[in-house]
């Protein structure tokens, strides 16, 4: 699942933490534990990013993504792909514990990551609303 839906987009979200990063902080991504922070943040965004689409694609009925069809449109999966849109957020605060709970701004992190998809989720329902 996250093969089909994580990869094939463009990374910019992804790889623009990475430059953010070096541009902001470049004698701290010298350090290995901060490169590999700003990576996992990038990998983080990429795959909130994709949990975003999977829920849009069946909220919106979309047919098709990044050309190939939607996730909730192959046939193996159907509607088991609400549940894992909820796999692919989960994951994301898997892998943000495991590689960066050891940091200072673990919880800014997370309140981050939170308060997008918060914004995120109403703009949504703002969408259907309208």
């Amino acid at each position: 699942m996250s093969d089909y839906n994580v990869p094939g987009g463009k990374l910019n979200r992804g790889l623009a933490v990475v430059a953010s990063s070096k541009f902001l902080d470049p004698k701290g991504m010298q350090d290995k534990d901060m490169y590999v922070a700003a990576c996992v943040l990038g990998w983080g965004i990429e795959w909130l990013q994709a949990f975003f689409l999977v829920a849009d694609d069946i909220m919106d009925h979309s047919v098709t993504r990044r050309g190939q069809p939607c996730w909730y449109k192959v046939d193996k999966v159907k509607l088991i792909a609400v549940n894992d849109c909820c796999i692919l957020e989960a994951m994301i605060y898997r892998m943000l514990k495991k590689y960066t709970s050891h940091l200072p701004c673990y919880v800014d992190i997370l309140e981050v990551f939170h308060e997008c998809t918060y914004a995120t989720s109403v703009g949504q329902l703002m969408d259907m609303l309208t």
